[in-house]
């Protein structure tokens, strides 16, 4: 998984309950490492960070 800020190895599961284009992962967990491929930066207006709205690249390993 690339985003324009990091990439990450990880095993994942494609199904039914999530649209195509969009992806979920867990960030609750520090061996996720998913912060890394998110911008700390936070929105003015909503005062939203961009955890849940970072544009990924999925590439098979």
């Amino acid at each position: 998984v690339t985003s324009r800020r990091g990439s990450l190895e990880t095993k994942i599961q494609i199904t039914d309950r999530v649209p195509p284009g969009v992806v979920c992962m867990s960030f609750h967990f520090a061996e996720s490492a998913v912060n890394i491929l998110t911008d700390p930066a936070v929105c003015n207006m909503s005062v939203v960070s961009g955890l849940k709205v970072s544009a990924v690249r999925i590439e098979k390993v």
